[in-house]
């Protein structure tokens, strides 16, 4: 986080943050934003850079872990959009190559 907020999180994100962290754990979709994680961190260490493309900008969690490089709370993005209880499917992460 102090890559993206160096002067600190504010009160405002922290609480975007949690309120994600909630739908994440819910709709048990931590083992997917993990592996987007991994994939996102491997894939920039080696040199390539995959601009997301897609719902997952619109996610707070998704900036902080530097999937996405679209700080949300700037643009006044529904995070509902990308996970929501009252979907069924799953909206996955897009990346241009």
């Amino acid at each position: 986080m102090k890559t993206r907020y160096p002067e600190g999180l504010p009160a405002h994100v922290e609480k975007t943050i949690r309120h994600e962290f909630d739908l994440i754990e819910t709709m048990k979709y931590a083992p997917y934003f993990f592996t987007v994680f991994s994939i996102v961190r491997y894939d920039r260490s080696q040199g390539h850079s995959l601009p997301g493309q897609g719902l997952e900008a619109n996610s707070a969690v998704c900036y902080v872990l530097g999937i996405t490089s679209i700080d949300r709370e700037t643009k006044d993005l529904l995070f509902e959009r990308f996970v929501s209880q009252g979907r069924a499917a799953r909206h996955g992460c897009r990346f241009r190559t």
